[in-house]
């Protein structure tokens, strides 16, 4: 544990199942436990801290949250083989055999545990917490796609493996596929509290901003991105209406899928889940 300012402390953290020093950024509270599941590129220090909105979101609650870095390409998934440009992934059991009860020797909580994603993040975010009922109190999904047998779902996992020169062969198998499948079958959402955001692809002028001077592509890709992940969190809202599953949506008429949007999706977030873990 080092610390750097204030609640905030970069921990390194000894993973026997990947047999590596996993590195996290971390700000210290004596409340719940809240886990930060980063986006597809997954850097050093995540985007939530580098840009100083995790430490806004947070500043008034005893949360302590944790966001684990160096996932790139990953879901926070387990996978079935070791890649050759990855390495190893085994980030399921990291979590819940690993960090979890790391977590609870380290650092004084209240018991309740929470699971907030963006992007690849919120993908992984709920599909671990439907793989482990009962293992979050809370998760919350942002700008997520959470079928994987669907074209959408299938392609949306291919692309964010494939970014980072990662093969789904080494993955997952067709069990796998199939388990991580959330909107065919989310009963272990069950007794949750759930949120889930998207935009709409729509571009805003906070986005145009945030473009400027970069590649045209760049925003078509953030467009099209969003307006998946958007048809994504509509499956599965739908999906948990008809289990009879609660939950509370946000849907954006504005927004694509990059931090201009995603900047002020935390804070909501935390608002809708914060409840259930005190």
């Amino acid at each position: 544990r080092h610390k750097v300012d204030g609640r905030q402390e970069r921990w390194d953290i000894a993973s026997p199942a990947m047999g590596r020093v996993i590195e996290a950024d971390v700000l210290v509270g004596t409340g719940p436990v809240v886990f930060l599941f980063e986006g597809v590129d997954s850097p050093e220090t995540s985007g939530w801290i580098k840009r100083g909105i995790a430490q806004k979101v947070f500043a008034d609650s005893d949360a302590t949250v944790i966001i684990p870095n160096q996932g790139r390409s990953s879901m926070w998934q387990d996978w079935r083989r070791d890649d050759p440009k990855l390495g190893r992934m085994k980030w399921e059991t990291f979590y819940t055999k690993e960090l979890a009860p790391l977590v609870d020797r380290e650092i004084p909580n209240n018991g309740k545990r929470a699971a907030i994603g963006l992007s690849m993040g919120a993908s992984g975010a709920v599909m671990m917490a439907n793989n482990n009922p009962g293992f979050f109190d809370a998760v919350a999904g942002i700008s997520g796609c959470y079928s994987t047998l669907d074209p959408t779902g299938r392609g949306t996992v291919e692309l964010t493996v494939g970014n980072g020169g990662g093969s789904t062969a080494n993955m997952w198998d067709a069990s796998d596929w199939k388990r991580n499948d959330v909107t065919s079958h989310p009963e272990g959402l069950r007794g949750t509290r759930i949120y889930l955001s998207a935009a709409t692809g729509e571009v805003t002028e906070a986005d145009q901003r945030g473009y400027a001077g970069k590649p045209l592509t760049d925003q078509i890709g953030g467009t099209l991105l969003e307006a998946g992940s958007r048809q994504c969190t509509q499956r599965l809202d739908s999906a948990l209406t008809r289990a009879g599953i609660e939950h509370t949506t946000n849907y954006l008429d504005l927004g694509v899928h990059d931090w201009s949007m995603f900047s002020g999706q935390l804070a909501p977030a935390w608002a809708a889940i914060r409840p259930a873990l005190y």
